[in-house]
């Protein structure tokens, strides 16, 4: 649960967001941090959603410039500090918070966790990055790490935004046919006696959409799949059906790897065991074949086998141990990492661009198959009364 307090500290008035259970432990830990509680409530849904995407947006830019004065001698809590002065309210308020939590003696990660500024793996990895001793490197390729996935990201929905965009305006202009035009020419064929089934069934569609049970059922059953799609998500068996879907396969598996094996690279490049890197996945990790792999490479490595047989899947990395074969030539792991994380960063960009290249022809059809369907159903009952005429 999200607590908003606000509370003297030093004489000085403070604000913040609190992660805790209940409203005792607010109360307790504010007093642990020297803060005097003035008022404390439950966060908002919406308010919290607005706030929490906002901070997440700006996290790589922090971790990029909170490295950055790391390795010039600064002490975490003063470079918090000052990036304080110059951050947006909300943000600025957060490190305001995780600066008490540095100062009451709580570690980098427990005071981003209290102050709901971090995700699993950045939880992870700060946990990683104060045992390894190189908190400053790791925060600086946390941040680069950020960055990467945002792209990654990105690349992902380009390839269905323009599409969606095109499909969300036919069915825009589907609906004002059905609304505005549609009983136009239902007025016009009212002493016609028969008409094509097409315009029939359009006529019909007309009176449904005119009704307020049909949008009340509509989201009612767009919410019912919603729901019913995140539950299949949640099953190993429905992420093996989409990696074996052309292109949308090769899209998830290229995104999955890409981002696992860079963030392996980072952290083993700066002094995070496999072990540990490992773990810091596993905490970011939503997908239940990426989980099952990762904990499969835990038991083999823990077994004492070689890189190229720790990593094994069949359906995400079946070409993975190939690539990771090179680590038996190379000392440097963190590199052979890195080149397979931009392996799969350039089969996931040409994929992107060939389901992009499918997809558009596609919708720009099927929109146009639609709407001159609706228009011949239209427009064929006035040939037949010109015939007739």
């Amino acid at each position: 649960m999200i607590w908003i307090w606000s509370g003297e500290h030093s004489g000085a008035l403070r604000r913040g967001r609190l992660v805790a259970p209940t409203l005792d432990q607010a109360r307790a830990h504010l007093r642990s941090l020297a803060v005097r509680p003035m008022r404390l409530r439950v966060e908002r849904a919406l308010e919290g959603s607005l706030v929490h995407s906002q901070n997440h947006r700006a996290l790589p830019m922090l971790l990029r410039k909170l490295g950055m004065m790391l390795r010039a001698g600064m002490s975490p809590a003063q470079a918090l500090q000052h990036l304080a002065g110059d951050a947006p309210k909300a943000l600025a308020e957060a490190l305001q918070q995780i600066v008490l939590e540095l100062n009451a003696g709580h570690g980098l990660r427990r005071a981003f966790e209290r102050a709901d500024l971090s995700d699993a793996a950045l939880s992870a990895a700060l946990g990683a990055a104060e045992l390894s001793g190189n908190l400053a490197e790791v925060v600086s390729a946390l941040a680069d790490m950020q960055q990467n996935r945002a792209e990654l990201l990105r690349a992902l929905r380009s390839s269905f935004t323009y599409p969606a965009v095109l499909l969300g305006m036919g069915a825009g202009l589907c609906l004002l046919t059905v609304h505005l035009l549609v009983p136009v020419y239902r007025d016009i064929y009212a002493d016609t006696e028969s008409l094509p089934g097409g315009t029939q069934l359009l006529f019909t569609m007309a009176d449904l959409s005119a009704s307020s049970g049909f949008w009340v059922g509509l989201l009612a059953g767009l919410a019912l799949a919603w729901f019913s799609l995140r539950r299949l998500g949640r099953h190993a068996r429905t992420h093996i059906l989409l990696l074996r879907t052309p292109l949308i396969g090769e899209l998830i598996r290229s995104a999955l790897l890409a981002h696992t094996l860079r963030l392996l690279g980072t952290l083993g490049a700066h002094g995070v065991d496999l072990h540990r890197s490992i773990e810091v996945c596993r905490a970011q990790a939503r997908n239940p074949l990426l989980l099952d792999m990762l904990a499969a490479a835990r038991t083999n490595l823990e077994h004492g086998r070689d890189l190229s047989e720790v990593f094994v899947d069949a359906h995400l990395g079946a070409d993975l141990p190939a690539l990771l074969s090179m680590s038996g030539r190379t000392a440097d792991l963190s590199a052979v990492m890195h080149l397979a994380a931009e392996y799969y960063a350039d089969r996931l960009t040409l994929a992107s661009e060939r389901l992009r290249a499918l997809l558009e022809p596609l919708s720009i059809s099927l929109i146009g198959i639609v709407i001159g369907s609706m228009l011949m159903a239209l427009y064929l009952p006035l040939f037949s009364l010109g015939e007739a005429l």
